[in-house]
């Protein structure tokens, strides 16, 4: 595991990579709370041991969401990060992550759910897992251009369970193959940040990923 920078733009992007030795590459998009956070870090790291190479950017550029903050200034703090800027990032970690392997997948938690749905609406995506994703556009799944896996919790307060099928249906017509899975019982967050007595859900629905992968992969 190493701290890395790669070129994007102007600029450089920080992110954590977690290397096997392997042809297959992950892209790992963080949730609110940023790439250091030991729970996102953990899944790479997860990942890692399973066999791939994992790239984990600071698509918020040092600036994440804290747990304690005003969440009066949610909305400002999420405007400040524009769409703009950090798919062209993606792409840009995309492109590092290629120069080391074959084959790139994608899965996003939360926020990075809709980076990830985003990023599989591209060529560079070759397998993507939508856990929990926030915000997404239903409509833009007709755009889809690899197999997708979403994942959410039936006892989400985030994400109300209409929107959860609304989504699924729009899956289920789109050009690529999907599945959508509920676990029954799961909040908000239950795969990266699990609590007391979500841990099973946690592991199924990490080897449900894991069986995803080995499949497009």
């Amino acid at each position: 595991m190493a701290e890395i920078t790669y070129p994007s733009e102007n600029r450089l992007v920080s992110a954590y990579l977690a290397e096997a030795s392997s042809n297959n590459g992950i892209l790992l998009f963080h949730d609110i709370f940023g790439y250091q956070l030991p729970e996102n870090r953990e899944i790479a790291d997860f990942l890692m041991r399973a066999g791939y190479v994992v790239l984990l950017p600071d698509l918020y550029q040092g600036n994440p969401w804290h747990p304690d903050s005003d969440w009066s200034n949610h909305e400002t703090w999420r405007q400040s990060h524009s769409p703009q800027r950090v798919m062209k990032d993606v792409a840009s970690a995309s492109h590092y992550l290629r120069s080391r392997v074959e084959k790139v997948a994608s899965i996003g938690f939360c926020w990075g759910g809709d980076i990830t749905f985003k990023f599989a609406q591209t060529e560079d995506c070759d397998a993507a897992v939508i856990c929990y994703g926030t915000r997404m556009n239903s409509d833009d799944a007709a755009n889809l251009k690899c197999p997708v896996l979403a994942i959410f919790g039936d006892s989400d307060p985030v994400i109300p369970n209409q929107q959860v099928h609304q989504f699924g249906d729009a899956l289920a017509r789109s050009p690529v193959e999907s599945d959508l899975q509920i676990f029954p019982e799961a909040g908000h967050a239950f795969i990266h940040r699990p609590k007391p007595g979500g841990q099973d859900s946690a592991h199924k629905a990490l080897q449900e990923i894991l069986q995803w992968l080995s499949k497009h992969l």
